[in-house]
């Protein structure tokens, strides 16, 4: 295919960022774009059953490798079970409707008004449990009016006042401070319960790890505690990128039982998308890109080229398990400048080297040599191929690639490529593909 294919590419901004879950949770547009995925779809599932059911699990983990979206996702459900206090509770319905309308059935309350949840949103950094905690509800109790919130947040204050001299506040004390909140909150009409959510927990673990003196990890078990026995709703989500239990690796046995006592505490929602999400992921960002040309946009001699490499993936069978025919088509199709083979491992090959999905958009969006944008600035016309892809990684994560677990498959691929002086463009081209 040789027509040209524009000069320049980008994709939508909720694709390359990070998620702040602290400054996000207060802006309307951070749901722009956002796909509610099969795993978003789960993760709110395991949650809603304790907005009418008083005997469901109302404290969670959720847990997945870097880049994968929990933040996005945790953004997304705050949002929906919010009251309108939160920008973005509307829209979070009703793009919930519109991917899932059985989900989204599932999940309104089975009463005609549900409880709006005031998020307690924190965005961690190695430091004393308490003292995030207590900052996460002052910001929330903050935005709730009413004299009787005015007297606990002098209360909050005070108890951080305190901390920052040097007094930390136990861990009865702060769950105190979250029981008067959560009443003094529930007495206006705005609010019906808390949602605490404490985005990058890990980094608490690792502070309270390395320094058990000033962090007291107890806080966490205590609050745990408090959501399941107050009759207010209060639900508790920690997002982590690995096991609870993994952050006490150096400790003692004993301090390794108690740690063990506050994980029992909570439930763990795995999260990491399937094969067939992270394709449709990539298939949106390259739709939602506002400049560089689409499939629909080149001859009609070139796009029946194309959408015959995409029904020959489909021959091969390479679509994900459970994916039909059409759907598959039409996602690679959006996925164009990118081969169906590059768009189809793309996913694979950022889960082994780098941080998942966060990686892929990366990807399409930078401007490093041999990545996609730059490939579409040399004009050729040409499709975006696996050898192109080799080229990038090469280039991008460098010597990385040969201490990871693959590595040594990588070095042969150098080893190969180094020997093949006579080999023709093709056998060049394939020398890579099966470390993917």
């Amino acid at each position: 295919m040789t027509e040209p294919m524009g000069n320049e590419t980008s994709v939508a901004s909720r694709f390359t960022r990070s998620v702040n879950l602290q400054q996000d949770l207060w802006q309307a547009e951070s749901l722009q774009g956002y796909l509610v995925t099969a795993g978003a779809r789960r993760a709110l599932l395991r949650i809603v059953p304790a907005l009418h059911t008083p005997q469901a699990a109302r404290a969670w983990t959720l847990t997945g490798p870097y880049g994968t979206g929990k933040s996005a996702v945790a953004n997304f459900i705050a949002k929906l079970l919010s009251s309108d206090l939160v920008p973005g509770h509307a829209a979070a319905w009703k793009l919930l409707g519109a991917n899932d309308a059985d989900v989204a059935q599932q999940a309104r309350p089975p009463r005609k008004t549900s409880p709006a949840l005031l998020p307690i949103a924190i965005t961690a950094s190695r430091e004393p449990l308490q003292l995030a905690v207590l900052r996460g509800l002052q910001a929330a109790v903050g935005r709730v009016k009413g004299r009787r919130c005015s007297h606990v947040m002098a209360r909050i204050n005070e108890s951080l006042a305190q901390a920052a001299s040097g007094k930390e506040p136990s861990a009865h004390a702060i769950t105190e401070l979250f029981a008067e909140a959560l009443k003094s909150a529930c007495s206006t009409d705005e609010v019906g319960g808390f949602f605490l959510i404490v985005d990058e927990l890990g980094k608490l673990l690792e502070y309270a790890a390395a320094h058990p003196a000033n962090s007291d990890l107890y806080t966490l078990q205590s609050l745990a505690e408090f959501a399941a026995r107050t009759p207010q709703l209060f639900l508790i989500l920690g997002i982590l990128h690995q096991d609870f239990s993994r952050y006490a690796d150096r400790l003692t046995g004993r301090e390794r039982a108690e740690w063990g006592k506050i994980r029992g505490r909570f439930e763990d929602i795995v999260f990491e998308e399937p094969a067939d999400e992270l394709l449709r992921l990539i298939a949106e960002a390259r739709s939602q890109s506002p400049e560089g040309a689409k499939l629909d946009q080149l001859p009609a001699a070139s796009q029946k080229q194309f959408r015959s490499l995409c029904k020959q993936a489909w021959e091969l069978q390479l679509a994900p398990q459970r994916m039909a025919r059409r759907e598959f088509c039409d996602l690679l199709s959006r996925c164009y400048p990118l081969h169906p083979l590059a768009a189809l491992v793309l996913g694979p090959i950022f889960r082994k080297l780098a941080q998942n999905e966060r990686s892929v958009f990366s990807f399409l969006q930078s401007s490093e040599p041999h990545g996609l944008r730059d490939h579409l600035q040399t004009g050729d016309g040409r499709l975006y191929c696996l050898d192109h892809l080799y080229d990038y990684l090469l280039g991008s994560i460098g010597e990385s690639l040969y201490v990871q677990m693959h590595g040594k498959r990588w070095a042969e691929i150098e080893t190969v490529l180094a020997s093949l002086r006579h080999a023709t463009a093709l056998d060049i081209a394939l020398a890579w593909i099966p470390t993917v």
